[in-house]
């Protein structure tokens, strides 16, 4: 393999944080579809309860290669790969600022639906719709800043 075909152990780590806050979007999914099992009958709670299934394996797949990698690094480069001083991980952490307080107004909100609207839902669908709402918040806004960054990288104003 030539060395320009080497990916360095900054921007695996860079890509294996874009594949987790991807997957991260589909543990959200997963929550909604559960948090809509909830309320659906007949076909439809069976084709949510396939669809759940469908998500959960992808999103093992999309992180298998990640945790592969992982496993297979070297010792001397873990310290980079771990590092917090990347773009990516920086991204990451407004990201999940973002979603605290997204998940703070919404849980707020929802105590407030849950407590004063005569409703027959299980409080477990109020915490299923609060944790979609915090992983897709968290990787919406991550995929949506590491785009604008990628964009602005680019030169790209259009």
């Amino acid at each position: 393999m030539s060395s320009s075909n080497t990916v360095s152990t900054a921007d695996l780590a860079d890509r294996h944080r874009q594949f987790f806050a991807l997957a991260l979007l589909g543990v959200g999914l997963i929550y909604l579809a559960k948090a809509a099992e909830q309320v659906a009958t007949g076909a439809l709670a069976e084709y949510l309860d396939h669809t759940i299934l469908v998500l959960a394996a992808l999103v093992i797949l999309s992180m298998m290669p990640a945790v592969i990698a992982k496993l297979r690094l070297p010792k001397n480069q873990k310290l980079v790969y771990y590092s917090e001083d990347g773009y990516v991980a920086q991204l990451l952490r407004r990201a999940f600022k973002a979603s605290w307080a997204t998940t703070f107004i919404s849980l707020v909100v929802l105590e407030v639906v849950a407590r004063d609207v005569d409703t027959d839902l299980p409080p477990v669908f109020f915490i299923q719709v609060g944790l979609f709402i915090m992983l897709s918040v968290m990787s919406v806004t991550f995929l949506v800043l590491n785009w604008s960054a990628t964009r602005d990288a680019m030169g790209d104003d259009a």
